[in-house]
């Protein structure tokens, strides 16, 4: 599929079947570039190997200009399960995850953070239910681009069989970038984009009837607005753009 268009070039991706540390094999997305006048094809390589990625971890800046992404390929200090479990939990948060950013125009100068779930926000989960406090686990579902100076991404996470997914936001250009983790929680199932002015994002949510509904976060406010949209049989809905 396409994924970004700029000035001179399509970015595509296409499937490979790969095993990393694990027993099967995995579906995993590799990005390519082409020139628009077909001249030119290559894999689109980040120190040496090919941009992967897994399901949604992944983002064009809304100019096509930069890449975020977290990849799927295990970081070489983490690539074997004895190098991952030598690893303190501290080390392995700062080393083995990490969300890559790159402006396309010089994509050897690449911004790397560590994009684990901070190990305090488990402990503190765990003593508000502590039933359920060995049921924590999560992964990064996807994330996109407010505008061209911040990236807002959300994590998924299951608590003991509940689903919650929580935002968080990386201004990657600034001086010593870090994730910073929002307050408040929505329960989305997926980013479509975001307003002009970058407060709102539009998203996709699953109701307790098990139907969906587009509705727009409020960014400042951390909350939902579900009028907008009432008017609209939104199971009849199967794809979603906003215009810039």
């Amino acid at each position: 599929r396409i994924l970004a268009i700029d000035e001179e070039n399509v970015y595509w991706d296409g499937n490979v079947r790969k095993r990393y540390n694990t027993p099967n094999y995995g579906d995993y997305q590799a990005i390519w570039w082409t020139k628009l006048d077909g001249s030119e094809q290559e894999k689109l390589e980040v120190e040496g190997r090919q941009i992967e990625y897994f399901y949604t971890r992944y983002a064009f800046s809304p100019t096509s200009e930069k890449l975020a992404w977290i990849p799927s390929a295990p970081e070489p200090e983490c690539d074997t399960i004895q190098k991952y479990n030598a690893l303190s939990v501290e080390v392995r948060n700062n080393i083995c995850d990490l969300l890559y950013i790159i402006d396309l125009s010089d994509i050897e100068n690449v911004i790397k953070i560590p994009s684990s779930y901070p190990y305090e926000l488990f402990r503190k989960a765990a003593e508000i239910n502590p039933s359920k406090s060995g049921g924590y686990s999560y992964y990064f579902t996807g994330f996109a681009w407010g505008n061209d100076n911040f990236t807002l991404y959300m994590v998924h996470r299951f608590n003991g069989g509940e689903t919650m997914l929580e935002l968080a936001y990386v201004e990657p250009f600034a001086e010593n970038a870090e994730i910073t983790w929002l307050q408040n929680t929505v329960t989305i199932n997926k980013i479509y984009g975001f307003t002009p002015d970058g407060k709102q994002m539009f998203v996709r949510k699953i109701t307790d009837e098990d139907t969906s509904r587009f509705v727009f976060v409020n960014l400042e406010m951390m909350a939902l607005d579900e009028t907008l949209l009432n008017n609209l049989n939104h199971e009849e809905i199967n794809s979603v753009f906003i215009m810039p």
